[in-house]
């Protein structure tokens, strides 16, 4: 047994042999963890800029588990422990905590990195040499990233069952097991993310085609393998990590979906660069409109056994450690009055000691706000403090950014201005003079002398955002006044902040919120960016020194590589020389109608054109590429009729240049041929009725740059 601080390193069942390592980056981090305190990894993950460095060590990663409350008395078993980026959590709200890991060297991390901690025990081995040796009565067995490797842990021709049976054996009653893994079919691997453990696209997703020992799955495969592991369906409870469980901020339950336009913190792509093939937040949206969203989450966190009383967290630690702090949601799981929508709370705590202060003031700003406003116009989520927990009421409706996301989906300026409108009529406080003389009244009943002069200071909500808003028919209610100050905002500076938060979901969102700007508050591009930066300025005062997720992933450089870029570097490196062909059969032509002659034709080099039409035909266009181009025309004939560039049955987008060469300043070129009357009376002269004819267009084609084909055009 070996000692390093309070932390015991059990080696009974260690091969001698480290199995896998992510290689000299597990040097580095032993190093840290051995030389620096814990409160430098901040500093150390902004500095190296390293996906190992931030993965192993940020305190982001304990929020899959910091949910869960314990009191002191709990033993926990943490199955592969790795390098304890979620042991010291366990720790400092558990008993006793018995990890499983198979790498010394993980191990050592994890030893050191906990080393102030008396209640950790480390069992180095392979899970099932070391499993027979294991306490039976533990409170809670964790498995953050670990059932899906279970063919290598436990191997047989039903591992996952097994695994799940083999840790029952050593659950106590009422004891339950916490599993973190992710969703094959998560919408950001359709989206273009790659798979985790493969660093490859769509192999998840199509079902790991290549074998190997990694499987991740759906939630009807989860419910399945946990079903036949001897669990009941009301021992399975199913959360939802968003974005992910690796660095959650936000935890969903099916008790507490998430709402519409709320799930737009999707570019977190810090291990590899991804594919971005369409819009995750419309995608989302879409999903929970139909209700679909369970089956896309991108990972789920499982708890089995009894039903937690937590139905939504969310977390804001990704600030400074004065600011950090946890939102969540309580449900009465018992419901002895039978209600159909059971008693709720929210519940906002300091997730650090400096954080007390900032949870502290919430029910005195509720109190002052509340007092301001009308309150059939727009009144505040009731706040009481217990100790340094605020504890709020839950209130049921839907936010205003849902609501305007309806009239934007729409293309409902009219709509959506319209609410906008509301929305700046409601926040408008009440008058001075009648604060003034409701203050007076208020004093004068605690004694104060009658006629007194007394002044009012305002308190204005910096936050006053669309999402923070419930609307329930006629009622407005503010759920979160977390950022007050007494600086005065006026309601035109309120509604345009609040446009330009509301602008960073989407690019429909944008443009929209920058047409009401303009037309409601007068305010253009420069009052955008000069918003933009004030924001910037407001999250950094959040934030602190440090980085934001969203900065980190910006300073780690991993491209996002939009689906559009991919289709157009796809077309410049072949496809662009193409012919494509239209037939106009009195309908016009469209791009459903159209085809392509050939695949790819060479540059430079003569080709041809060779289509086939009926007498009915009105008029035929041909593509001669999809580029900036100049095309030489070397003949166009129709049954032995030749055409040039000077008929006018010939017509085309271009610029001629001699008899037979076109010009073409687009990326679209066509010359397109009229089956009109003087061209048909010379195709019936030469060869009598007819009721299908040949068409031949020879050309060569050469693409230039817009600048160069800018410069001949003159």
């Amino acid at each position: 047994m070996e000692k390093i601080g309070g932390v015991s390193i059990d080696d009974t069942h260690y091969s001698g042999k480290d199995l896998y390592c992510d290689g000299p980056v597990e040097d580095e981090l032993l190093k840290i963890v051995q030389t620096r305190d814990s409160s430098e990894y901040r500093t150390i993950i902004e500095e190296s800029k390293s996906w190992p460095i931030f993965y192993h060590l940020s305190e982001h990663r304990q929020n899959i588990v910091k949910w869960i409350t314990l009191s002191g008395k709990e033993k926990i078993l943490e199955v592969g422990s790795g390098c304890g980026a979620i042991t010291g959590a366990l720790a400092d709200g558990a008993k006793v905590v018995d990890c499983v890991e198979l790498s010394k060297k993980r191990s050592l991390i994890n030893a050191y990195r906990n080393s102030d901690k008396e209640n950790i025990t480390i069992h180095l081995g392979n899970f099932m040499d070391v499993e027979p040796d294991l306490n039976a009565e533990y409170d809670y067995i964790f498995l953050i990233g670990v059932l899906e490797y279970a063919i290598s842990y436990i191997g047989g021709e039903h591992p996952f069952e097994d695994f799940i049976k083999i840790l029952k054996k050593h659950l106590k009653y009422n004891g339950q097991i916490v599993i973190a893994i992710e969703n094959r079919m998560g919408l950001k691997y359709l989206a273009g993310c790659k798979e985790d453990h493969l660093a490859s696209y769509f192999s998840g997703v199509e079902g790991y085609p290549d074998g190997g020992v990694v499987r991740t799955f759906t939630r009807p495969a989860l419910e399945k393998i946990f079903k036949n592991a001897g669990l009941s369906k009301d021992e399975i409870h199913f959360y939802y990590p968003y974005p992910d469980y690796k660095f959650m901020t936000t935890l969903f339950s099916d008790k507490r979906l998430p709402l519409k336009g709320e799930l737009s913190t999707n570019l977190r792509n810090f291990d590899a660069e991804r594919m971005l093939l369409f819009d995750e937040k419309e995608a989302f949206d879409a999903c929970i409109e139909e209700g679909s969203f369970p089956y896309f989450s991108n990972s789920y966190l499982v708890v089995l056994g009894d039903e937690r009383e937590n139905v939504y967290v969310k977390y804001s630690n990704d600030r400074a450690c004065e600011y950090s702090i946890c939102t969540g949601i309580i449900e009465d799981i018992f419901n002895e009055t039978k209600s159909p929508t059971p008693a709720r709370m929210v519940i906002k705590y300091p997730m650090f000691e400096e954080a007390a202060a900032h949870t502290g003031k919430l029910e005195e700003s509720y109190k002052k706000l509340s007092s301001q406003y009308y309150s059939n116009k727009l009144s505040f989520n009731r706040c009481a403090m217990n100790g340094d927990v605020a504890v709020l009421d839950y209130i049921w409706g839907e936010t205003l950014e849902e609501k305007l996301d309806e009239k934007c989906r729409a293309q409902d300026e009219e709509g959506f201005t319209a609410l906008v409108k509301e929305y700046m009529e409601r926040i408008t406080p009440k008058p001075m003079e009648v604060l003034l003389k409701e203050n007076e009244i208020e004093t004068e009943s605690e004694g104060e002398s009658e006629g007194e002069n007394k002044t009012v200071s305002l308190l204005y909500d910096e936050d006053l955002i669309f999402s923070n808003i419930l609307i329930d028919r006629k009622n407005w209610t503010v759920i979160d006044y977390e950022w007050v100050t007494e600086e005065e905002i006026t309601v035109k500076e309120m509604t345009a902040r609040a446009l330009y938060c509301y602008s960073l979901g989407s690019v429909k969102r944008k443009k929209m919120a920058l047409e009401v700007m303009q037309k409601l508050l007068d305010m253009g591009q420069d009052d955008y960016n000069r918003i933009a930066k004030a924001e910037t300025k407001f999250q950094h005062k959040a934030t602190g020194d440090t980085m934001s997720l969203t900065e980190l992933r910006n300073e780690f450089a991993r491209p996002i590589i939009p689906a559009t870029r991919i289709a157009h570097e796809y077309m410049d490196n072949e496809h662009r020389m193409r012919i494509q062909v239209y037939e106009d059969y009195g309908k016009g032509f469209s791009e459903e109608e159209s085809r392509f002659l050939v695949s790819v034709y060479e540059e430079g080099k003569a080709t041809n054109a060779d289509v086939d039409v009926t007498k009915d035909i009105v008029a035929l266009r041909v593509d001669p590429c999809i580029d900036y181009c100049i095309v030489k025309i070397d003949i166009i004939e129709i049954e032995g009729v030749v055409l040039t560039l000077k008929d006018k049955s010939v017509v085309h987008n271009g610029m001629q240049l001699g008899t037979d060469t076109l010009v073409f300043n687009t990326q679209d070129p066509w010359l397109q041929i009229n089956f009109d009357k003087r061209l048909m009376k010379k195709l019936k002269k030469l060869n009598g009725e007819m009721e299908e004819m040949s068409v031949r267009v020879r050309f060569v084609t050469n693409r230039l740059p817009q600048e160069m084909i800018e410069a001949i055009i003159g």
